[in-house]
């Protein structure tokens, strides 16, 4: 039987469709947001693999083929959250009106700057991960990501209060130290794997998260769904140009 929680986790994070209720408790979901992350990340080692050994033809295309599959297998949730942090944060707007923007489903000229600019990026970090057969980072980057999901959910205050889809996921204190306790694990098999690389990885990946966190803890409050997605992109995309940078 799948656990609830689970089915609510791939629901909420993937397009991946299975079947069965959903925890009636939604922070319930957020221990399996690690297990997503992993599955998500599988399906990018095993699209590298496909492309080393059954169509070499379509290497010089990795990391744009990788990074469709990324965006296929996450709806491109968090891309969309990029974009919509971008339109809203883009000018000084009241609380009210950045809260309109983020809500807002057009896509404005920043909004679609900021996705080209991480696309593109997001390309050529892949290219280079694949030539040098690093695949395997991004494993490391997907499931730190959704660790820090998590904690962002639990820790920081939800800016909508009982609207958006980020809402109900505040939980016992448990659940926190079970996020912790997986961070360390991670950390613990990436330095077995890696050894000092991963925490200047991670390190340097949470820092550039912290100004998104900070404008909308200043202009809103509190963080919302499209500031979690927008904050995973940065961090996903920081952690592996480091990974190929200094590593």
């Amino acid at each position: 039987m799948i656990p609830k929680g689970f089915i609510t986790a791939l629901r909420l994070l993937t397009i991946i469709p299975v079947i069965g209720k959903e925890a009636e408790k939604r922070y319930c979901a957020i221990p399996y947001f690690l297990i997503v992350g992993l599955i998500i990340s599988i399906i990018h080692f095993l699209g590298a693999e496909i492309l080393y050994h059954y169509l070499p033809g379509l290497t010089v295309f990795a990391g744009l083929l990788l990074t469709i599959i990324n965006y296929t297998a996450s709806g491109a949730l968090h891309l969309d959250g990029l974009a919509d942090t971008a339109d809203a944060f883009s000018t000084v707007q009241t609380r009210e009106k950045t809260l309109f923007i983020l809500k807002d489903p057009h896509l404005g000229t920043f909004g679609a700057g900021a996705m080209f600019i991480v696309i593109l990026w997001r390309i050529i970090t892949y290219q280079q991960l694949f030539e040098q057969r690093m695949m395997l980072w991004v494993v490391f980057a997907l499931m730190f990501s959704r660790i820090m999901q998590g904690l962002f959910l639990l820790l920081i205050p939800y800016a909508r209060g009982k609207e958006g889809k980020a809402f109900g996921f505040k939980g016992p204190f448990a659940f926190t130290a079970i996020l912790i306790m997986q961070s360390v694990l991670l950390f613990a098999a990436g330095w077995l794997i890696f050894d000092y690389r991963i925490v200047l990885s991670v390190v340097i990946g949470i820092a550039s998260i912290l100004p998104i966190c900070l404008v909308y803890h200043k202009r809103i409050g509190g963080i919302t769904g499209d500031g979690i997605g927008a904050a995973t992109e940065v961090f996903e995309i920081v952690f592996l140009t480091v990974v190929v940078a200094f590593v």
